[in-house]
């Protein structure tokens, strides 16, 4: 079983309150439904990055003072609609695992869930009206919107060898870039609400989320199962064509287009297709030119942030761009 990845970098500054944040979460995955209870201590047990929650309290401390008083509060809500999009996302997907451990949809049911996954998305809600924290439930909602209809779109190419770069581009910036760009506009605003900072570390975080998913998009091509957690391949066979594959077979001949749709279509991943298929995919650079698109948002991330060069916690937050693209998981 693989251990939930620790990020020893970046998060040293922020490392206490990310310790409150964990204790904020077991309380909010608490009920006095037995259920939810075992839903809930499921979810804590099989423990992630937390990166969501250490880049808002890291954007919290861009202007070096004091953090907000309710940043714990903050990244707490920000961790759980995360949660309940990934209970939702193994669901849709029939996931068996994620980070080495059983999905609630295979050691319970795809009701529970959905239901457990609306339970953690109201309880976040819930918790941002009871602190009054109206600025930031507005964002967190369009954002919610977005990654909805993210998931919609991604739904809708699913089985779509025609899917194309532009598309794929506007699934991840909904689905995965906006919630890490909603968590560092949220620390920004708390931080310094009227300065401009907000704008920069908005667009920092998007440009880190696109990064972020087209490396994860690669682990499911080059990575290896044992230390993600999970198969790779998972994505091509449930469907869900990513980077890699779109330019593979934007630059492939059409001979070579054509028995990579025929390898995909049969799903005939056995007796030797699957390094074939790979071989192909680095024929056509398909690999490499995702790698160089991820590093391009890399550091696309970090020049936007470059006028807070001054700020203590600037190296930081490079320092996460740089976990991003050169994790192993």
């Amino acid at each position: 079983m693989v251990k939930p990845m620790k990020i020893k970098g970046p998060r040293g500054p922020v490392e206490k309150e990310l310790e409150e944040v964990e204790r904020e979460l077991e309380t909010a995955l608490c009920s006095n439904r037995p259920l939810i209870r075992k839903v809930g201590k499921h979810l804590l047990s099989t423990r992630g990055k937390r990166f969501r929650p250490m880049i808002l309290l890291l954007s919290a401390r861009l202007n070096g003072k004091n953090l907000h008083p309710l940043a714990v509060c903050a990244a707490t809500v920000v961790e759980l609609i995360h949660t309940a999009t990934l209970i939702h996302d193994d669901s849709i997907d029939k996931s068996e695992l994620r980070r080495g451990f059983p999905t609630v949809n295979s050691v319970w049911d795809d009701d529970v869930s959905v239901a457990m996954g609306d339970f953690i998305y109201s309880k976040a809600f819930s918790i941002l009206v009871n602190n009054k924290m109206y600025d930031v439930m507005q964002v967190l909602a369009e954002t919610s919107h977005r990654m909805s209809a993210g998931e919609m779109l991604e739904l809708e190419k699913r089985n779509d060898l025609d899917i194309t770069e532009e598309d794929y581009l506007m699934i991840i910036s909904d689905k995965t870039a906006s919630l890490i760009s909603a968590a560092c506009e949220i620390g920004a605003m708390l931080a310094s609400p009227h300065d401009g900072t907000r704008e920069c570390l908005c667009q920092y975080g998007h440009s880190l989320g696109l990064a972020f998913q087209i490396t994860d998009d690669l682990f499911d091509f080059v990575g290896r199962a044992e230390v993600l957690g999970k198969s790779v391949g998972n994505d091509i066979r449930g469907g869900k064509f990513t980077l890699p594959l779109i330019a593979t077979l934007k630059n492939a001949s059409s001979k070579d287009r054509a028995r990579i749709h025929d390898i995909i279509a049969k799903s005939a991943f056995a007796d030797g297709k699957w390094e074939e298929l790979l071989a192909l995919m680095d024929e056509y650079e398909g690999i490499s030119y995702s790698r160089k698109r991820a590093l391009a948002f890399a550091d696309e991330a970090k020049q936007t942030i470059r006028p807070f060069e001054s700020s203590p916690a600037h190296a930081h937050l490079c320092s996460a761009v740089d976990f991003t693209v050169e994790r192993t998981q």
